[in-house]
């Protein structure tokens, strides 16, 4: 599946004080992939603005920060250790 920032689709910029977080899930066993094909956030020292990050839970504990990134740089994909984790 694929997962979109508000208006992603319409406009070209995305809302103000918006924060979305999606919870994904694997069959149990699996691990999942997150490939990006389009990042466009703003870029600020050690991402302390705007910024997309991935939470692998089992792996690490709950909800703990797996990597994040910011900017327009795509970055590799990311594979989670488990097969329950989540997108902010």
């Amino acid at each position: 599946g694929n997962l979109y920032s508000p208006g992603f689709e319409k406009i070209s910029y995305y809302p103000n004080y918006v924060q979305c977080a999606y919870q994904l899930q694997a069959p149990q066993g699996m691990h999942g992939r997150i490939h990006f094909n389009t990042l466009d956030v703003d870029i600020t020292d050690g991402c302390g603005g705007d910024s997309v990050s991935v939470h692998d839970f089992e792996a690490y504990g709950a909800g703990a920060l797996a990597k994040m990134h910011c900017g327009n740089s795509l970055p590799n994909d990311y594979v989670s250790n488990s097969h329950s984790f989540q997108v902010i």
